[in-house]
């Protein structure tokens, strides 16, 4: 156990001084692990690097750091703290009800979005609709499966199915 809150204690210590973006809470995708700070180039390459902010590494790293917070006591508050922080409707775009892959502050680039709900993404929209940052209705507007519409050619079966509405989405199942 001392073992445990030890590396945790120096693992949030190492977060709390890390950049994150604006009033986000958001990390980027990739830091120094020498100093801590965000890496704008590769550092076996210098090959230049666009830092990024992905919804589901984040939201992995929130996942960790509620369980903290739930489990540690010598950290909890901390932890709390950080995962309090994390802002997911950040990446929510309300008019396709989604969330973005990942965002890219210097350049504005922001992929969007996950289609399915049986994705990585999933962990990032369960922490967001349990926040109150994401609307509830996201947890409806990804698909299920693939809808026979899709132009999918390997998918070996056709899905089979009826729709649903819920919360004002229409949803496959």
């Amino acid at each position: 156990h001392d073992e445990a809150v030890m590396r945790l204690t120096q693992t949030i210590t190492t977060l709390e001084h890390m950049e994150t973006y604006a009033d986000t809470g958001q990390y980027y995708n990739w830091y120094d692990h020498r100093t801590g700070e965000k890496l704008t180039v590769w550092p076996s390459s210098g090959d230049p690097l666009v830092p990024h902010l992905s919804s589901v590494d984040n939201g992995w790293l929130a996942t960790g750091l509620k369980i903290v917070a739930s489990a540690v006591p010598e950290v909890a508050d901390r932890a709390g703290a950080l995962y309090d922080g994390m802002d997911f409707g950040f990446y929510y775009r309300p008019d396709v009800n989604r969330i973005l892959f990942h965002y890219a502050p210097s350049t504005g680039d922001a992929p969007c979005c996950y289609d399915t709900f049986v994705s990585e993404s999933r962990i990032a929209s369960y922490i967001g609709i349990a926040k109150g940052e994401l609307p509830q209705r996201h947890y409806y507007g990804a698909w299920r499966t693939f809808p026979d519409s899709c132009d999918w050619s390997w998918q070996e079966t056709k899905p089979l199915g009826e729709t649903e509405v819920y919360l004002g989405e229409s949803v496959f199942e």
